[in-house]
C-alpha cells in the first residue's frame, strides 16, 4: 500500500511546479498521517473490545465454577445436618428414596455337591 502511494505521489508531483509539488507532498503526508492515526485508533479499539470480552468470559467461567462449588458445599452440609438430626431421632438413613431396595441374595447352594457344567467345545471335533 505505502509503496503504491509513494509511486503515485511522485508520478503526479513530477508535472507540478515546485510550489505546487511541495503542497501536493504536504497534502499526501497529512492524508497518510490521518489515515494511519484512524487505523491505529480503530485497531486499538478493536483490541480493547476483544480483550474485555475475553476477560468477561474468563470471569464468568470462574464465577460459574465458584457457584457450583458453593452449591455442592451447601448440599453436603445440609445432608450431614439431616443425617445428624435423623441419628438423634433414631431414624436409620435409607439409600436414595427414589430407588428401591435391592433384593437379598438367594441362599448359596450346599457345598456337598460339586456344580456340573455342560461340556464346552465342538462335538464334531472328535
Amino acid at each position: 500500500y505505502w509503496i503504491v502511494a509513494i509511486v503515485i505521489t511522485v508520478a503526479y508531483a513530477v508535472y507540478f511546479s515546485p510550489s505546487m509539488a511541495s503542497r501536493w507532498a504536504y497534502a499526501c503526508i497529512c492524508g497518510w498521517t490521518f489515515t494511519w492515526l484512524v487505523l491505529e485508533v480503530v485497531k486499538v479499539a478493536l483490541a480493547t473490545i476483544t480483550e474485555l470480552s475475553q476477560h468477561n468470559q474468563r470471569k464468568q467461567l470462574t464465577e460459574h465454577n465458584r457457584i457450583k462449588d458453593r452449591v455442592r458445599l451447601k448440599t453436603e452440609r445440609k445432608r450431614r445436618q439431616m443425617e445428624a438430626l435423623g441419628k438423634a431421632a433414631g431414624i436409620v438413613p435409607k439409600m436414595h428414596s427414589l430407588l428401591p431396595r435391592p433384593p437379598l441374595p438367594p441362599e448359596p447352594p450346599p457345598l456337598d455337591r460339586a456344580p456340573t457344567f455342560p461340556a464346552l467345545g465342538d462335538a464334531s471335533a472328535g
